[in-house]
């Protein structure tokens, strides 16, 4: 591709233009897209965590709003968890460069409410400079513990950046107990 841009910027009287457009392409080809800037950190469980956070609408999601609560950390790793009040899972991103990433956070999941809703989607702009953002699903409201697959995403761009599947199980579970510290389930 070099040689060929090489060939164009020698050729007539457009010279500098001809230039101006092989150095643009160069820079395009090597640009990285915004979906590989988001990398993924970690995933993990959270035990519950009944901080309120604050509250941000969120109008493609199930409750209209999202809580951003600062200092969740994960308190197990794990893709796999009961169906428990209070208890959360998600990921940790981070954005390479210097530039914050808008993005969609996209939660899959089994059937939800009389609707049969099966995927919410709310709208954020990733921290970058070396900050991670931690993303958690938390079990807040009854009709939420849903056994099954879910996926947690996120798309920059309409494509998709990170995607982690979660299994969440009816029925106890040893290591969640263990480091929460209590027995959730009985």
């Amino acid at each position: 591709m070099r040689h060929r841009l090489t060939l164009i910027a020698r050729r007539g009287p457009l010279r500098p233009l001809s230039g101006l457009v092989a150095s643009a392409l160069l820079i395009l080809f090597n640009a990285t897209p915004l979906a590989a800037q988001v990398r993924l950190v970690g995933v993990g469980i959270s035990c519950p965590d009944f901080r309120e956070g604050v509250i941000i609408e969120a109008p493609g999601t199930t409750s209209g709003f999202v809580r951003r609560i600062q200092g969740i950390s994960f308190d197990l790793p794990g893709r796999s968890l009961p169906a428990v009040p209070g208890l959360g899972f998600g990921f940790r991103t981070e954005v390479e460069g210097d530039t914050p990433v808008k993005a969609r956070m996209i939660t899959r999941h089994p059937p939800m409410g009389p609707d049969g809703i099966t995927e919410q989607a709310y709208s954020i702009t990733l921290p970058a400079g070396g900050q991670t953002y931690g993303r958690i699903y938390r079990f807040d409201y009854g009709y939420e513990l849903l056994v099954g697959t879910w996926t947690l995403a996120v798309e920059v761009e309409g494509k998709t950046a990170v995607s982690v599947d979660f299994t969440v199980i009816d029925g106890p579970d040893a290591r969640v107990d263990a480091a929460c510290g209590i027995r959730l389930q009985s």
